[in-house]
C-alpha cells in the first residue's frame, strides 16, 4: 500500500480538487482521511489517500482469476441453501414403513 496526501485550500480549491480527483479515479483506494485546518485566509483541506499501487492491484486481480472452483464443495451449498431433500433416505424410509405395515397387518401396499 501507498500513501499520498493532497492540500485543497478552502478560498481556491478548483485545480487541487482537479488534481485529487484525478488521482482517486486512476487508483484502487483502500481509504481517505480528511481534516479541515482553519487558518483564517490560509485554512485548508488535508487528504491523506491510502491506495494500492498498480502492480499490486494487478497481482491482485490475477490471483482472483487463478483461483480453481471445487464445484462438489459449491454444489453442496448450494443443496443446503435450497432444503435439498436427500431422496435416498426418503426412498429408505418410505420402504421401511411399507414393509413393517406389511408385517403388521395385511396391508398390501407392494
Amino acid at each position: 500500500m501507498q500513501i499520498k496526501t493532497f492540500v485543497v485550500p478552502a478560498l481556491s480549491p478548483e485545480s487541487a480538487t482537479d488534481e485529487l480527483n484525478a488521482f482517486l479515479r486512476g487508483h484502487k483506494v483502500v481509504t481517505i482521511d480528511r481534516h479541515f485546518v482553519m487558518e483564517q485566509a490560509n485554512s485548508f483541506w488535508s487528504f491523506c489517500v491510502t491506495y494500492l499501487d498498480a502492480d499490486a492491484h494487478y497481482h491482485e486481480l490475477l490471483y482472483q482469476q487463478k483461483k480453481k472452483v471445487d464445484y462438489a464443495v459449491t454444489y453442496d451449498m448450494f443443496l443446503q441453501k435450497r432444503g435439498h431433500v436427500n431422496w435416498d433416505k426418503l426412498v429408505t424410509i418410505l420402504f421401511l414403513v411399507v414393509h413393517a405395515m406389511n408385517y403388521i397387518g395385511n396391508v398390501n401396499l407392494i
